[in-house]
């Protein structure tokens, strides 16, 4: 949002009622690009916005680069306003490291989590989510601010039926792919399809986790998964032509997405990622 404060305000407005974490959890502004020219205008959106977060219940934090955040923003009035509330990255490289390197340490006031790399391991999903993903240090116990006193396991919420909905689309296997007599992991397996194989489809829909499709077939139907349902196209439609971007240093998934016209998810999905994928400077990425 740079410098403009209507534009802070609105997008706090949408965002902090969709948040789904405990009350008292960190609710941190990613701060790594689009900053205005004015330092006063930048730092006065980002305690405005902290205002609004603390009101609404939650742990504000600012998390970036030291570097970044140094010419654009007055950290110092920000941490004398609300104390050791910064997030910073500073890491060597993008090899996965499992310890951090403090010679790399973001040396200033206010710094309450190092993240040490982008590349942590990942220990498993939850919800088709990546955990563990990144490695960081909290240096003050921040990140167990509303969390400590919340149930082990909280109510389950009762989710919407799925439905099926209409997909007329030709695919292209990009790997092979068990076809089955209907759209669950524990139906009769049919046949696996190799990878190259053309695929029509009539229907979709999410459910269990996976992203299901219809096939056609002259004796019924078959249906196979064409990804988890936070990774919905892990095919390549067939005969596709593509314009691609080259991820430059500082690229994230919101700032090609919004270069582009498009959603982050939707931006991840058609490169078959996630938003929680990690992407390099020289990788490319399908953009339209």
């Amino acid at each position: 949002v740079g410098g403009n404060m209507t534009n802070a305000k609105a997008m706090m407005a949408y965002y902090l009622p969709r948040v789904k974490t405990p009350k008292g959890s960190i609710v941190a502004l990613d701060y790594e690009d689009g900053a205005s020219t004015s330092v006063t205008a930048n730092t006065n959106v980002i305690k405005a916005q902290f205002k609004l977060i603390i009101a609404a219940g939650y742990t504000p934090m600012l998390y970036g680069g030291k570097d970044y955040l140094s010419a654009h923003v007055n950290v110092s009035a920000i941490v004398k306003a609300y104390g050791n509330c910064l997030w910073l990255a500073e890491y060597p490289d993008y090899l996965v490291r499992t310890k951090p390197d403090y010679n790399w340490f973001p040396s200033m006031d206010g710094v309450a989590i190092f993240q040490f790399t982008s590349m942590y391991r990942i220990t498993g999903y939850v919800n088709g989510v990546p955990q563990g993903l990144d490695g960081n240090v909290d240096l003050t116990g921040i990140t167990k601010s509303g969390y400590g006193n919340q149930p082990v396991n909280p109510t389950p919420q009762p989710q919407p039926h799925a439905k099926w909905v209409k997909e007329t689309k030709t695919y292209t296997l990009k790997t092979a792919v068990k076809l089955r007599t209907g759209a669950s992991t524990s139906a009769n397996v049919m046949t696996t399809l190799p990878a190259g194989t053309t695929v029509k489809t009539d229907q979709a829909i999410i459910q269990g986790g996976y992203r299901w499709v219809r096939q056609p077939r002259s004796n019924g139907c078959a249906y196979l998964a064409t990804g988890p349902a936070s990774n919905t196209l892990e095919y390549v439609k067939s005969g596709a032509t593509h314009t691609y971007y080259t991820v430059k240093s500082g690229d994230s998934w919101w700032t090609i997405a919004q270069r582009n016209g498009l959603s982050m998810t939707a931006l991840a999905s058609q490169n078959g990622k996630s938003i929680y994928t990690t992407i390099y400077p020289g990788q490319r990425l399908v953009v339209r």
